[in-house]
């Protein structure tokens, strides 16, 4: 289960990613000078890093526990 859950994370995190970048690739200048495209690649990158730990967790208790 929480391999699932680490899984869906990393998804959402470079779901937020790719729109961090299609935002630059377009120049909209909401996206591009603001702050808060600084913030969605920080929330991105936090989901993919706590996505990944929530995995590995899972990972290696369904391995102990079988």
């Amino acid at each position: 289960m929480r391999m699932i859950a680490g899984a869906i994370l990393i998804l959402a995190g470079c779901i937020l990613f790719a729109a961090y970048w299609i935002g630059r690739v377009i120049h909209t200048p909401v996206i591009v000078g603001s702050p808060d495209a600084m913030y969605l690649a920080l929330a991105a990158t936090f989901l993919g890093v706590f996505g990944t730990i929530v995995t590995l967790a899972g990972l290696i208790t369904d391995r102990l526990y079988r």
